[in-house]
C-alpha cells in the first residue's frame, strides 16, 4: 500500500521506486518456537524456517481494538482502515526464536524511536491445521502449516502471545531520500560543487553552483 510521499514508475525493463520519507530500521524478536504462548499455541520448530520466510515483506501495523485484537485491515477485513506504519524486511531463526529486522516509516514513530521509546510485537497468520492437546487443564493448539501474513507493533505493557517479542536495537534512523531502482536501493551521493570560471578581458567572475538537481514537492 502507498503512502502520498511514494511513487513508483513502472515499465517492460525496470521498476523505480523514489521516496521521500525518512525511516528507521530496528532489530527485534517477534515470536518463539516450541513455546508455549499466551494464547495457548506452539510455533514448531521443524517449520521455523518457512514461518520466518513467510514474514518477510509483510506490513506492519499499529495498536490493537478494544478487545486486544490487531488492528489492522488483514485481520478486520473492512473495519479497519489502519495505514501500514512500516515492513519487514528479513527475518530469521536465532535459537528457538525467530528474529526480524523491521523498517518503520511512520514519522511519528520514527521520532519516538529517536526518543527511545520501545515497542512489543505479536504476530499474526494463518495455520492449515491444528493438534489439540490438554495440558495441566490448559488447553494447547499445536500449530502445523502456520505462515505469517502481517506483524504487529504496539505499546510496551500491551498483552501479547511471547513477552519476549519485543524491540531489541535501534539500528539506524534514515535521514536522507533513498533511491530503489531495479530492486537496489542506495543513498544519493554527497551533492558536489562546481566552480565555473568565466574569464573576461577586464576582470574573472567565480560561480559556485550544485551538479544535481532538487526534486520540487
Amino acid at each position: 500500500m502507498m503512502s502520498e510521499n511514494v511513487f513508483y514508475f513502472i515499465s517492460k525493463e525496470v521498476v523505480f521506486e523514489e521516496t521521500v520519507e525518512k525511516g528507521a530500521r530496528i532489530e527485534a524478536t517477534v515470536m518463539e518456537l516450541e513455546k508455549v504462548s499466551e494464547n495457548g499455541n506452539v510455533y514448531q520448530i521443524e517449520e521455523g524456517p518457512a514461518i520466518a520466510k513467510s514474514l518477510i515483506g509483510k506490513n506492519v501495523y499499529y495498536g490493537i481494538d478494544v478487545f486486544g485484537k490487531h488492528d489492522n485491515p488483514i485481520t478486520k477485513k473492512k473495519e479497519s482502515k489502519k495505514e501500514p506504519v512500516g515492513i519487514v524486511e528479513s527475518a530469521k531463526i536465532v535459537g528457538k526464536k525467530i528474529k526480524a529486522i523491521i523498517r518503520i516509516i511512520n514519522q511519528g514513530m520514527v521520532e519516538a524511536l529517536r526518543q527511545g521509546v520501545k515497542y512489543l510485537f505479536s504476530v499474526g497468520g494463518n495455520a492449515i491445521s491444528e493438534t489439540i492437546k490438554k495440558v495441566k487443564d490448559k488447553l494447547i493448539h499445536i500449530l502445523h502449516g502456520a505462515k505469517c501474513n502481517h506483524l504487529q507493533i504496539v505499546e510496551m505493557g500491551t498483552p501479547v502471545g511471547f513477552p519476549s517479542a519485543k524491540m531489541e536495537k535501534l539500528i539506524e534512523i534514515n535521514e536522507t531520500v533513498m533511491v530503489c531502482e531495479g530492486g537496489l536501493c542506495k543513498c544519493p551521493e554527497p551533492k558536489k560543487k562546481r566552480t565555473i570560471k568565466i574569464i573576461d578581458v577586464e576582470e574573472t567572475i567565480e560561480i559556485t553552483g550544485a551538479t544535481d538537481f532538487e526534486i520540487e514537492e
